[in-house]
């Protein structure tokens, strides 16, 4: 990204449009996509995971 390159703070002010560092290509996203967990769902499923693996939380 030749923009980013320029002016470093464009990915600050304009992460998802100008600010862009990298560019994912998935081939078979439908797939993938499907398996995503979003909205009001992903804090549920992220306590379970954590519980799953016995991860004790993040200590200071």
């Amino acid at each position: 990204n030749e923009t980013l390159t320029a002016t470093p703070t464009i990915a600050n002010d304009d992460p998802y449009g100008e600010g862009w560092m990298v560019r994912v290509q998935i081939p078979d996203w439908a797939d993938y996509k499907s398996q995503l967990t979003t909205g009001a769902a992903i804090g549920p499923a992220y306590e379970a995971k954590m519980a799953a693996d016995d991860f004790a939380g993040c200590a200071a």
